[in-house]
């Protein structure tokens, strides 16, 4: 498969899983990242998963058509609920949104056992990380990918417990020490100042405040405060950046 037909984020994704793995790919769709493991040497099996028919039977072309029947294993069924998770060692939940991406691996426990979890949310990445910390998951670290001209982040977690607190700017952003470094950061930052920016606009224009709203809105300035500290930092050492946009 040429590089040039997989999505960047996929791409980032292939990057992190561990050479001579054995993986499991979740919501698979044509199976592009699964045959891409494969014929990349990156892993031994992978075991390919679709909920839906329509993908489901494409991805059964992209195996057939590439000759890998022997080396993929498809399922169609909901998230790992036929997978065998215990014969894996990476599992890979990429292109949903974050609490989608939590309702999967709170479905499959033995995700929680000594295996790299590869989780790249398309939205709602703050409820994802939430879950992760109230539960039996430890993120490790986390990186940023571009692609079509929206930013993700790719969440690598292992099971196991570790007591880290996150602020709600972190949640929504991830840890500052994950991403500082990376050529994305400011972008990514900048993002989520004009997310929680436009928020909180929409909630004073809203008129009467309920009490409701008012937590929603100190929480949400409270978010800004803390991203904008984040830039801040991030851009210490920038020249002629005077704004924050």
């Amino acid at each position: 498969m040429n590089n040039k037909r997989l999505p960047e984020r996929l791409l980032k994704i292939a990057s992190l899983v561990p050479r001579n793995s054995v993986a499991a790919d979740v919501g698979t769709d044509h199976c592009r990242l699964p045959v891409y493991l494969i014929t990349s040497g990156i892993c031994r099996h992978v075991y390919a998963t679709e909920i839906k028919h329509g993908p489901y039977k494409r991805a059964e072309e992209s195996i057939s058509q590439a000759k890998l029947s022997d080396r993929i294993t498809l399922f169609l069924c909901d998230g790992l609920e036929k997978c065998p998770v215990d014969s894996t060692d990476t599992v890979i939940i990429a292109g949903m949104g974050g609490e989608t991406v939590s309702g999967i691996i709170s479905r499959a426990p033995r995700t929680a056992s000594k295996r790299l979890l590869i989780l790249q949310p398309m939205t709602k990445s703050e409820r994802l990380r939430q879950w992760l910390c109230e539960n039996e998951y430890t993120i490790i670290t986390e990186y940023l990918t571009e692609d079509a001209g929206k930013i993700y982040p790719v969440i690598l977690a292992t099971g196991g417990k570790v007591r880290t607190d996150y602020s709600a700017a972190e949640l929504a952003a991830g840890k500052f020490e994950f991403f500082s470094a990376e050529p994305l950061a400011k972008k990514h930052i900048d993002l989520l100042i004009k997310k929680y920016s436009k928020e909180i606009t929409g909630i004073k224009s809203a008129g009467i405040i309920e009490i409701e709203k008012e937590k929603n809105l100190r929480k949400s300035t409270e978010i800004l405060y803390d991203l904008t500290e984040m830039r801040r930092d991030i851009c210490a050492d920038c020249r002629g950046d005077s704004g924050l946009f």
